[in-house]
């Protein structure tokens, strides 16, 4: 577990270099303070087996919409913000710019 996630959020793998985490009850302004805080452990963290020593990380932010039909358009928002991230210079996070309001 992540320092500092409360015991109902969720991380798990996405795909072969994505994860998601699930922040139930997080409003997009928190959600933005929960990346801060990973990209900064992440950026403070040496691991001599990578070359360079560093891993980057690049986060997309979405929350879900009232009017969502289902978790896919939350995950369509957030994979929007992501690829934006990178294309910003990696090691950012993003916020969708979608409009949203916490559900």
């Amino acid at each position: 577990m992540l320092v500092g996630l409360r015991s109902h959020d969720v991380l798990a793998r996405w795909g072969g270099e994505e994860f998601a985490l699930l922040l139930p009850h997080c409003s997009p302004t928190d959600a933005e303070k929960v990346a801060e805080r990973i990209l900064n452990s992440l950026r403070q963290a040496t691991l001599p087996a990578l070359k360079g020593g560093r891993v980057t990380v690049s986060i997309g932010i979405a929350a879900a919409c009232h009017d969502d039909d289902d978790f896919q358009a939350v995950v369509a928002r957030a994979d929007h913000a992501l690829y934006r991230a990178k294309d910003a210079g990696r090691d950012p996070s993003m916020l969708s710019d979608e409009p949203m309001f916490a559900a």
